[in-house]
């Protein structure tokens, strides 16, 4: 590696209940994002994130513009479904596969090889619409969908690699961040070219994908290899892993917020879609309002962290998310009833990051992938039966009734969370790990 790599040993973990304490008794180290950046191979790791992600943004709206979203007029509630009817059965078939795969090959091999597949099938999607096979068309999308789950696997269960534990929600916010930037690059690009020439959006995807795929194999194979100690896992292994305390409360406190938030976006945007009669530009304001709320999120989460404990976190973003919801309904209107989604999308965020992190830190590395895809699946399959449950209780009983119930819902898991132990580690683990380059 160099002289500018530090290795530290490896120390043993003894964990104990404590009372509980809603505040950390004392600050982690301070992670400033610059000092992240200085990890080798973190910059080349976030800048193949951002190449690719531009490019995965391009494609997708040259896709949704000439297969899926043609018609203008589609209301809101089909524009609901349908977008979870997208993303359900690639997020529960090849959520596991992509965890099995990232866990059995080398994560830096996955990487490379993943956006290189990328660039072709964003070619051969140009191919296909060139010459009208729209069904062709649709394959080469199904196929986009799977592999980027597969590389976002990949990436999440690489960040181990480079940063301390303290350091994952700083890097996990960073990823977060640069990912919403580049969508926004990648279709306003797109947008500019698809009136002109929706070709050259393709094209200009495809080479990005291909630039990411050379920006991940420009990182030093040994990175990935420092700390994996392989085990044989088996089934009981890892259902083990996954039933630790750490996962249980993320997958448990993640999936109920997602869920809840679900039901509100649906119960929310019908209601409002309905007063302003709104179709499918009403469903763009609602996921630009989501991904505001997401992205100011992402700008606060390693604050929050830093400060509370995962459970104080996870109590804040449900209490919160009531209020908000009920500051929603008193006002009355749309426009604040849209601002409290949105505010909604940004306490269950910090949530987020924080089991995020907390799921990469109290995982084997070698189990981290299916570990992950499985806490992964889990919250967005409960997010899209809140937004099927919303659509479905929508004209059968009234607004207000199901956001009462969501926020009822809220309050009554913030005081299940409140009355828990946390679990603390006394002494932390001193996996092998970097320091700052130049420290």
């Amino acid at each position: 590696m160099g002289e500018s790599l530090i290795v530290t040993s490896t120390r043993e973990v003894s964990t104990t209940r404590v009372r509980k304490s809603f505040i950390r008794r004392s600050h982690q180290l301070h992670v400033r994002r610059r000092d992240i950046l200085r990890m080798q191979g973190v910059k080349p790791l976030l800048a193949g994130q951002a190449l690719g992600q531009i490019g995965d943004a391009a494609t997708s709206l040259v896709a949704a513009q000439m297969l899926l979203f043609t018609n203008n007029q589609e209301s809101m509630k089909s524009s609901l479904l349908f977008s979870i009817g997208m993303m359900l059965p690639v997020m529960v078939l090849v959520g596991p596969l992509a965890g099995i795969v990232v866990d059995k090959f080398n994560r830096r091999h996955v990487l490379v090889s993943g956006h290189a597949f990328r660039g072709v099938l964003s070619l051969s999607l140009m191919c296909c619409l060139h010459a009208s096979l729209s069904e062709l068309a649709l394959v080469c999308l199904a196929l986009m969908l799977a592999t980027t789950r597969i590389l976002y696997s990949a990436r999440t269960a690489s960040v181990v690699h480079f940063v301390r534990r303290h350091e994952l929600p700083a890097i996990d916010s960073m990823s977060f961040i640069l990912g919403m930037g580049s969508g926004l690059i990648g279709g306003g690009v797109a947008a500019v070219l698809i009136d002109g020439n929706w070709y050259l959006a393709l094209a200009f995807a495809a080479v990005l994908q291909v630039a990411a795929s050379q920006m991940f194999k420009s990182i030093d194979m040994s990175i990935f290899l420092l700390r994996e100690v392989r085990r044989a896992s088996s089934r009981a292994d890892l259902l083990g892993d996954l039933l630790g305390s750490k996962i249980k409360f993320a997958i448990g406190s993640t999936a109920s917020l997602r869920l809840f938030l679900g039901v509100t976006v649906a119960s929310v945007a019908l209601h409002v879609g309905s007063q302003l009669s709104l179709q499918a530009v009403g469903f763009a304001l609602l996921l630009a309002l989501i991904s505001l709320g997401n992205f100011m999120g992402s700008l606060t989460a390693e604050w929050f962290v830093e400060r509370f404990r995962r459970r104080s976190i996870a109590v804040l973003a449900s209490l919160s998310s009531a209020f908000f919801i009920v500051m929603g309904q008193v006002a009355g209107s749309p426009g604040v009833q849209l601002a409290s989604v949105a505010l909604c999308a940004f306490a269950f965020q910090n949530l987020r990051i924080c089991t995020d992190s907390s799921v990469q830190a109290n995982t084997p590395v070698e189990v981290l992938g299916r570990v992950f895809a499985a806490y992964d699946v889990m919250y967005n399959v409960a997010y899209a039966v809140g937004i099927v449950a919303g659509v479905a209780l929508f004209g059968v009983i009234h607004t207000s009734a199901v956001l009462s119930i969501i926020c009822a819902g809220h309050v009554s898991l913030a005081f299940l969370l409140v009355r828990g132990t946390e679990t603390v580690a006394i002494t932390s683990v001193g996996a092998p790990i970097q320091q700052p380059l130049g420290s």
